[in-house]
């Protein structure tokens, strides 16, 4: 008797996390990854999900987003309820669906993608200190020192205040994840990341691991990598610049001639 009243009353209770459904304030975030709106859609589904996970009360959320290198934005109505699985354990279920974007949202979101030019390549002067990625992808603190280099580029800063002022005080940061493509003197690219906003206007950076190359396309290892595979030089000079930059930071390596014009596999011997 006692457990028949115990999972009755435990029913109820389960019953009534189902049927009251709490809803909450309209939630404005971004996905500069997100280059559909299908893909809009899985990100609203697991922000929720991350939100709800482990409660015990459904839940409605209206969620919008906004891609800005991809010039899109997306609404959805996103519902969070908990339910008993198999086991007999409560699970989260968490279900998207689209609903009507605002036009508003829509024209911002092309708006903010036109002022993306801006910041498509940004080239790095000698002047500023750093001449080459090697030096960036092998010295953390150089990262950040670019990233002072950064802020105080004309052209950066006004990408960021346009960004920033179109969107208003909407998004709490519509910059966060967009990726920067930096080129220096020697055509080596690294790619930077656009971090949370740390005061104002103030675009803050943060270095994107593994993504620094050589002006020949060939990866420049990060600090504590190593150096092997296939690799294409356009020239003998190319290949030894780049066994020298190497060498600068204390990387021995290894050339074996594949047969192929400029086609080698570089492998390390050890590092000094």
């Amino acid at each position: 008797m006692k457990k028949e009243l115990f999972n009755s009353s435990f029913l109820t209770l389960l019953l009534l996390c189902f049927i009251n459904i709490k809803a909450h304030a309209d939630s404005y975030i971004t996905c500069s990854s997100c280059s559909s709106v299908t893909s809009m859609q899985s990100k609203a589904r697991s922000y929720i999900f991350d939100r709800t996970n482990g409660d015990s009360m459904s839940s409605a959320y209206t969620v919008h987003l906004v891609s800005i290198p991809h010039g899109i934005a997306g609404s959805f109505h996103v519902t969070s309820r908990p339910q008993l699985d198999r086991f007999g354990e409560l699970e989260t279920i968490v279900i998207a669906r689209r609903s009507s974007t605002p036009q508003s949202l829509i024209d911002k979101a092309k708006r903010a993608q036109s002022y993306m030019h801006l910041a498509k390549k940004t080239r790095v002067p000698s002047s500023s200190g750093y001449t080459s990625a090697w030096e960036l992808a092998q010295n953390s603190s150089s990262r950040d020192r670019l990233d002072d280099w950064a802020e105080q580029n004309d052209s950066l800063t006004y990408w960021s205040t346009q960004i920033i002022s179109i969107f208003g005080g909407l998004f709490y940061d519509p910059l966060a994840g967009i990726e920067l493509l930096f080129e220096f003197d020697d055509g080596s690219q690294l790619v930077m990341k656009a971090a949370t906003l740390r005061s104002g206007t103030k675009l803050r950076l943060t270095y994107t691991r593994h993504s620094a190359i050589d002006s020949e396309g060939n990866r420049i290892p990060d600090a504590g990598s190593s150096i092997h595979g296939t690799y294409q030089f356009s020239s003998q000079y190319k290949l030894e610049q780049y066994i020298q930059k190497a060498a600068e930071y204390g990387i021995r390596l290894r050339v074996i001639q594949t047969g192929v014009r400029g086609r080698v596999i570089i492998t390390p011997i050890d590092r000094t």
